[in-house]
């Protein structure tokens, strides 16, 4: 756990803190790996980054204090990095982040939840770096590591789809996923919204448009 803004305060700590997560995705292309026994997938870390009001200060007993924040958005943080897995991408922020630095990086809307515990639902977004053939967007030190690159054209396609999908446009919205695909065929967010329209499609019925989270 890496906190920006305290004890001193940081004007720009939520730019700070995924400019930093940026560079720690880059550096890991650097790590000797060699006498390690890796996943078939290899070495790979998720990180989750939200910010707001939270307890910070020297937390425990007389024995054992350590420096350190709680509170329920220092828990959402947790929980982000969790599903880092769940949507196949190594950087995913809260809304409260993505309102903070959407002039300074690349977003992409991943999804809207409700963790496990809450009942207001949570926007989810994915962080890129840099858009394909073109020089980093965010300072990572050189070009950014290629998976925090995405297609310009892609992330069009994308977010038209989730727009229509938001909507209830299924048909429509199908068609920009699959567009989205056709430029990368492995786009995993495409994907997940082109099963989602299948079942929401048989459902026929209103669909809430958060995902709960069961897991922590």
């Amino acid at each position: 756990m890496a906190i920006f803004g305290a004890p001193r305060p940081l004007p720009n700590a939520q730019a700070c803190a995924i400019r930093a997560a940026v560079r720690m995705i880059k550096a890991l292309s650097k790590v000797d790996t060699s006498q390690l026994t890796l996943p078939e997938k290899g070495f790979a870390v998720g990180i989750g980054i939200n910010s707001g009001e939270c307890v910070v200060g020297n937390i425990g007993f007389q024995d054992r204090m350590d420096y350190t924040v709680i509170g329920d958005n220092v828990n959402l943080a947790s929980r982000l990095e969790g599903v880092t897995k769940m949507y196949h991408h190594p950087i995913i922020v809260s809304e409260n982040m993505y309102e903070a630095a959407r002039d300074q990086f690349i977003f992409r809307k991943v999804d809207t939840v409700r963790v496990k515990g809450k009942s207001n639902p949570v926007g989810l977004y994915a962080v890129y770096a840099a858009f394909a053939g073109e020089p980093a967007a965010a300072d990572c030190q050189g070009p950014a590591a290629a998976s925090l690159v995405i297609d310009r054209e892609l992330l069009d396609c994308y977010e038209k789809g989730l727009r229509l999908f938001s909507m209830k446009e299924w048909e429509t919205a199908k068609t920009y996923f699959n567009n989205a695909l056709r430029i990368d065929e492995d786009d995993y967010l495409s994907k997940v919204y082109l099963e989602r329209i299948e079942e929401y499609s048989l459902l026929g019925e209103p669909v809430d448009d958060a995902i709960t989270l069961t897991e922590k």
